[in-house]
């Protein structure tokens, strides 16, 4: 069957105008992804996998499928994904143009004479509005008028128009949990409160050591990599650059794992590449982990998925449960908003480990939370 994809582009602009959906780009091109794969390949098809990708408020599902089937209709088939178009004839070949006609002597007067520029008629330079995104203000700059067709444009480029939060009040959130700081002992005595403690129980059991300031040096960040997170890939990778911020003050170690941890009988097994490879077992990272180490975990848990799991449920709740044997400090973002998680296995995960929205209100929970 055919396919109508050539309204794509337009009813991905519409959307942004008519619906003003946060989309941009990185978006439209992880859809691309997904279409070129060969999903799609229906009219009801296309209509679900646009709504799973580019709709963030269901409120809007009502137009947002008017607008589909609106740009549907006006648009002229193409063939599906994976046919190789026919191949077009080639043109006539252009017939070589006549002699030139002979050159006029040396002597011969010529006409020289140029019409005046007409200075009146030079392009005028015009004000145009350049948007730099909500909340970081906008500016005016003189170009040509040529130059504001170019700018008319609905992409306006920027690094935070897809996500939940702003980038700036994000890192001022993150900032504060690194310069978190707790008191540990040193190598070195104390002579004076050796002393005191002496004076006071008459006898010394053991010396008194100085304590200094340290602060939070290590997170251990759990990013979820299965195909189900693929919409989400924009969005953690802001997140994990949030964490990622250069600080004396702190280090990030990422490991990774699909939908949850491998298990073993007793152990669990994550990985220290994207793809999956270079396994290490938490028991083993464990051990150079301090008390209290905080463990940030990245994952939808099932929630943009209908279907249930049972086993992979069961070896995350276990998974879960080994992390706070451990004493470590647990907290789970979810990509998707809180409505989503019930009657999901996102909504069990909640009551075993704390879990949050990835937006600023969410953040700023997770952060209070911590600093306690």
């Amino acid at each position: 069957m055919e396919v109508a994809a050539p309204f794509l582009h337009t009813f991905f602009t519409r959307l942004r105008s008519e619906l003003q959906l946060p989309l941009d780009g990185a978006q439209y091109a992880d859809f691309l992804m997904l279409y070129a794969a060969g999903h799609g390949q229906s009219r009801e098809g296309l209509l679900d996998l646009c709504k799973a990708l580019w709709l963030s408020r269901p409120a809007l599902a009502p137009r947002f499928e008017q607008l589909f089937h609106e740009c549907f209709q006006l648009s002229t088939p193409l063939p599906e994904p994976g046919v190789v178009p026919k191949p077009t004839p080639k043109p006539e070949p252009i017939p070589s143009p006549g002699p030139l006609p002979p050159m006029p002597p040396p002597g011969a007067e010529q006409n020289t004479d140029r019409p005046a520029p007409n200075l009146s008629r030079a392009p005028a330079l015009a004000d145009i509005e350049l948007e730099f995104g909500a909340g970081e203000g906008n500016g005016t700059g003189s170009a040509p008028p040529a130059a504001a067709s170019i700018l008319e444009t609905p992409f306006v480029f920027g690094d935070h128009l897809s996500l939940p939060f702003r980038p700036r009040y994000a890192r001022q959130l993150w900032r504060k949990l690194r310069q978190q700081r707790y008191r540990m002992p040193s190598r070195q005595v104390d002579v004076g409160g050796t002393v005191r403690k002496l004076a006071q129980q008459g006898f010394l059991a053991d010396l008194v050591w100085e304590e200094s300031w340290r602060f939070a040096q290590r997170w251990v960040v759990l990013l979820d990599v299965c195909p189900g997170m693929v919409p989400f890939r924009q969005m953690r990778e802001a997140w994990v650059d949030l964490l990622e911020q250069p600080d004396a003050n702190s280090q990030v170690e990422l490991l990774y794992f699909s939908s949850a941890p491998g298990q073993r009988g007793e152990r669990f097994r994550l990985f220290r590449q994207e793809g999956l490879t270079q396994g290490v077992y938490l028991d083993t990272l464990a051990k150079a982990w301090p008390f209290g180490q905080q463990v940030l975990v990245f994952s939808d848990g099932g929630g943009a998925s209908a279907g249930y799991d049972s086993r992979k449920t069961a070896a995350m709740l276990a998974f879960l449960n080994a992390l706070k044997a451990l004493q470590t400090r647990l907290a789970w973002f979810n990509p998707l908003p809180a409505a989503q998680w019930e009657g999901t296995t996102a909504a069990l995960f909640a009551q075993a480990a704390p879990m949050f929205e990835i937006t600023e209100t969410g953040m700023a929970q997770a952060v209070r939370k911590a600093l306690r």
